[in-house]
């Protein structure tokens, strides 16, 4: 499964205008940090399903491991790593270099 900001199980191959609603953005708090960004909350903790899902939307200093899931959004366009992963190898593929400046600092995943 790869999903733009993660997709929890209940969603998985549905196509609801609730799954098309919360697939840009993930799930958040509904509050925005002090960078004005939305604060998303941690669904890979506690995923369970057999699938394994590729993410993003929630940018990190490195690609992360979560329960069968990857946050593979390394901040590219923050000034941090554009980040490809090899399937089915689960093989993290780094950037050479970094591209503009961070809108905040990264979160160490």
């Amino acid at each position: 499964m790869v999903a733009h900001a993660g997709l929890p199980a209940r969603y998985h191959g549905r196509t609801s205008r609730r799954v098309r609603a919360h697939a840009p953005y993930g799930a958040t708090t509904g509050e925005r940090d002090e960078y004005g960004l939305p604060v998303r909350l941690p669904w890979a903790e506690d995923h369970r399903d057999a699938a394994e899902v590729v993410y993003g939307h929630t940018p990190m200093l490195r690609a992360r491991w979560v329960n069968r899931t990857i946050g593979l959004d390394t901040g590219g366009v923050f000034g941090g790593a554009l980040t490809a992963l090899r399937w089915p190898e689960r093989e993290v593929v780094p950037a050479r270099r970094e591209w503009c400046a961070p809108a905040r600092p990264l979160a160490d995943g």
